[in-house]
């Protein structure tokens, strides 16, 4: 199979400090050169020619690359379906030249109290997501908000449920990355979140769910396909083989992609199997990772992708009535 997912991380600038994310802690990181829009142009295209359908741009925090519109605009062009996150800081005065080219456009929400979301986030962002909503409702878009769950935030999915009602958006519930954090969720948690799927604008991932049951990948059985599904680029025009977690991985992209993809296959096959890879959870490369075998997971994840859609489909034409 050809991989279904390309996550291109335009930068690593974020103007967020968020308390569950480390990429504003690294000082190397930060000083990531970021290649221009030709090149960039260029492996986006290579990306589309290897079969790539589902392109993620993300960082850090991608509004802060001021060749965003030439980048979204390139990727319509070639028939990518995009996704974009972002916090919403930038969005109102960035709005109108970039959410023509998103299919999916997601704003970070962590809680429906405002100060609360503002300490998570090391920023005063709140209201701007609720600003950014608005303006986005009315440029034809019907936002996803991203809540990252945490075991002390799965309090606050009642509110959270309602205040995505009340702004017509769908609730994307999206458990954090790494185990510390949720520190096992216990089974009457999981049965909690499930409840609220029932919600027309509530959506979640139940392989992801059931895999956090089971700890998260088993680097002596690994469920992870994270090569083989997703090509991860870095800002400065690399690959991070076989995940972006591996940081013995990185791999300039010399020549063309195909090539560059082809001389990393002995690391691409450590999918899942390296030591950084026991527990893991990061659903950009598990989520994809769950169509490359035929089993519980497989079904689970296709019974949520599709749920996934038609909430969108029906709020979106809930919208435009």
């Amino acid at each position: 199979m050809r991989p279904a997912a390309a996550n291109f991380y335009l930068t690593y600038r974020c103007n967020d400090t968020c308390e569950f994310c480390g990429m504003w802690r690294e000082a190397d990181l930060q000083k990531t050169p970021e290649a221009g829009f030709e090149e960039t142009k260029k492996t986006l295209s290579e990306l589309k020619d290897l079969g790539v359908a589902y392109l993620d741009l993300t960082g850090g925090e991608p509004l802060l690359r001021e060749d965003l519109p030439q980048i979204l605009k390139h990727s319509k062009e070639i028939n990518f379906y995009t996704t974009l996150t972002t916090n919403g800081l930038l969005y109102p005065q960035r709005a109108k030249e970039i959410t023509q080219f998103i299919d999916r456009l997601i704003f970070s929400l962590d809680s429906p109290a405002s100060d609360e979301h503002d300490r998570i986030r090391g920023a005063v962002c709140f209201d701007k997501v609720l600003e950014s909503v608005k303006i986005a409702k009315s440029l034809g878009k019907t936002p996803v908000l991203n809540f990252t769950l945490t075991r002390e935030s799965v309090a606050s999915l009642p509110e959270m449920a309602t205040l995505a009602e009340e702004l017509g958006c769908l609730l994307w519930v999206n458990p954090v990355f790494d185990f510390e954090s949720l520190n096992g969720f216990e089974a009457d948690t999981i049965d909690h979140i499930k409840y609220f799927g029932y919600k027309s604008n509530v959506a979640f991932n139940l392989a992801a769910l059931a895999f956090i049951k089971a700890s998260g990948n088993n680097e002596k059985r690994p469920r992870c396909r994270a090569a083989l599904a997703v090509i991860t680029v870095t800002p400065d025009n690399c690959l991070m083989v076989p995940c972006i977690k591996n940081k013995e991985g990185k791999i300039k992209i010399e020549g063309s992609l195909k090539e560059t993809l082809l001389a990393s296959k002995k690391l691409s096959k450590m999918s899942g199997r390296l030591v950084i890879c026991r527990g893991c959870m990061m659903w950009p490369y598990m989520i994809p990772s769950f169509l490359y075998k035929i089993d519980r997971y497989f079904f689970l994840n296709l019974w949520s992708a599709i749920d996934l859609y038609r909430k969108e489909y029906l709020l979106k034409k809930g919208g435009k009535k």
